[in-house]
């Protein structure tokens, strides 16, 4: 096998583990180095998977892609070039790590699709409520012109399922599975709101008309 067959076909988790990756729960996702605060402080975005034979990344939040060569290139800040010779010398042939096996690449959701769940689970969140936006000012800084601006609002159990209902009834059940913002039991054929288990910031990201084309949730502790 050549050079860059071997560098592509390195297994991709290991890649990031070397690279300095924190992953979720599972080790099914990571948290992405460009936009995510890391464990206890967001969501893990970056997802991998298997297409033709071949493991991929890709981050939810900031559409970064690719294979574990563009895994490196984006990290690392270095060539292709470069990127395979990292890869193929000694960093990443130490000590394998177990992970869950690899799914196949999971469909995209069509962009109009993606952006009526979004908007029809955002807009029944509703306003912030009192502890997020005090947590907000005095952690971040954060005033409620920019909360309103921005339309921060915040997540939680009796919360989630709203919006999780208003979600699939603007679009369907395997949109919002796909989405991650309904999730199917593994015991029933119950439904559940992934991030309804405790209490987020939902922060979504808008399209020039003002829909909301994704979502991200920043998870705070109300204890203490």
């Amino acid at each position: 096998m050549n050079t860059l067959g071997e560098a592509k076909n390195k297994d991709i988790r290991q890649v990031a583990s070397e690279l300095g990756f924190d992953f979720g729960r599972g080790k099914r996702k990571a948290y992405c180095p460009d936009h995510s605060r890391g464990p206890g402080k967001g969501t893990p975005s970056l997802s991998f998977y298997e297409k033709d034979g071949h493991h991929r990344f890709k981050c939810h939040g900031c559409q970064k892609s690719g294979d574990p060569i563009d895994l490196v290139t984006w990290v690392r800040d270095c060539s292709t070039k470069d990127a395979i010779s990292w890869l193929n010398g000694g960093v990443t042939n130490g000590k394998k790590i177990e992970y869950p096996p690899l799914r196949p690449e999971t469909p995209e959701v069509p962009v109009g699709r993606r952006i009526a769940a979004c908007s029809a689970f955002h807009a029944a969140l509703g306003d912030m409520d009192d502890f997020g936006a005090n947590w907000l000012l005095s952690e971040r800084g954060i005033k409620q012109e920019t909360i309103r601006s921005h339309r921060l609002t915040d997540i939680y159990r009796e919360k989630a399922d709203l919006a999780m209902g208003a979600a699939i009834k603007a679009t369907d059940v395997d949109t919002c599975v796909a989405l991650g913002i309904a999730a199917k039991s593994k015991s029933s054929d119950n439904l559940f709101c992934p991030v309804g288990f405790s209490y987020h910031i939902a922060i979504p990201y808008l399209t020039d008309k003002g829909s909301v084309a994704h979502i991200q949730f920043r998870r705070v502790s109300r204890s203490g």
